[in-house]
């Protein structure tokens, strides 16, 4: 699954009376890929990303890398481009309740 969005296509100017400016939005470009590769009947493996572009400001993009176990137990890590890197845990209760932790 790839899709792109933006929210802001046509840029626009606010007069903020408080502070007595002009604000301006810009535009935010937005693409997420994801894909699931069953390695196993118990196991998958869920590779993930997150691309912000927003017009003068820096590039921020994730990649997550996931693997379920049973179709329960989610484990991975995520990296953010220059910034962090994370720890995911998720658990499965029942069909409609997750529980996860990431650090």
């Amino acid at each position: 699954m790839i899709g792109i969005s933006t929210p802001y296509i046509l840029y626009s100017k606010r007069y903020d009376a408080i502070s007595e400016s002009i604000g301006k939005d810009r535009m935010h470009l937005y693409f997420i890929g994801r894909y699931v590769f069953n390695i196993n009947p118990s196991l998958k493996f869920k590779p993930s990303t997150f691309v912000k572009y927003v017009e003068g400001a820096p590039l921020i993009a994730d990649v997550s890398l996931n693997f379920l176990l049973y179709e329960r137990l989610n484990l991975g890590v995520n990296y953010r481009w220059d910034d962090s890197i994370g720890v995911l845990f998720g658990f499965q209760i029942n069909p409609q309740f997750n529980i996860g932790y990431a650090l």
